[in-house]
């Protein structure tokens, strides 16, 4: 093969290799919709369907709060009741310092720094954009419903996503006050699928991780357990 002709079998090689890039590529940007991959789990249901729900939306469309999608069958949200901020500031305070109560036991040196954490979080609190709800929700799958507390920060800047929303829950006694014993406190954005409960977090960074709360085994002496994550998807992206 002379010079000429390996130049034109390079050139044809690399015009095959970018179009198959751009194919890629002009799925993303010429779409209004995301196309995400899907990294883990790949042959569980929940995975492939809250990859399908993500992509008949545009980037980012869900990080303002998930929304019912008729096409998602067995996907629904939690029920929540706001409640007045005012009467239940005392009630989050408790749940912010119980959170923290054994971590404070077994590094003292820590309360100063969630001192500092404080301030910032009463200062949320105050901000319009801040609510407070209840909500009963079994969230550990042992078959009893919980009592929670939750938080919701909405529509807030982060670095790279314009806006974004994010919920805390903590547990709570019948008095609305932190189940210290208990001490189950978890973020993200939640929501139900096929009647049980899953936290969604979708982060600014282009990747999407699902949690399946569970209550873990007995020697680990915990109510709730997070886990590992059961799916993860990231968006495409070009390079």
């Amino acid at each position: 093969m002379n010079l000429m002709s390996r130049i034109i079998v390079y050139i044809c090689l690399w015009l095959c290799s970018n179009l198959a890039v751009s194919d890629v590529n002009r799925k993303v940007f010429d779409s209004a919709n995301a196309v995400y991959d899907l990294k883990k789990l790949k042959g569980l249901k929940l995975c492939q369907e809250f990859k399908d729900y993500l992509e008949r939306k545009p980037p980012y469309y869900y990080h303002t709060d998930l929304q019912l999608d008729p096409e998602f069958e067995g996907f629904k949200l939690p029920r929540l009741t706001e409640v007045d901020k005012k009467e239940w500031f005392e009630r989050f305070k408790t749940a912010f310092w119980g959170s923290k109560k054994k971590a404070i036991k077994k590094y003292p040196e820590l309360k100063e720094r969630f001192e500092r954490h404080w301030i910032e979080s009463e200062k949320r609190y105050w901000k319009a954009n801040f609510k407070v709800f209840t909500a009963k929700i079994d969230v550990n799958h042992d078959g009893e419903t919980d009592s929670l507390l939750i938080t919701k920060l909405e529509n807030h800047k982060t670095k790279y996503s314009p806006l974004s929303t994010g919920y805390t829950f903590n547990l709570v006694n019948d008095a609305g006050e932190y189940d210290i014993k208990k001490d189950a406190r978890s973020g993200g954005q939640f929501f139900l699928y096929e009647g049980r409960f899953y936290i969604a977090n979708l982060s600014e960074y282009y990747t999407v991780s699902i949690y399946e709360p569970k209550k873990p085994h007995a020697r680990e002496n915990k109510f709730y357990w997070r886990g590992p994550s059961i799916c993860e998807l990231e968006i495409v992206k070009e390079k």
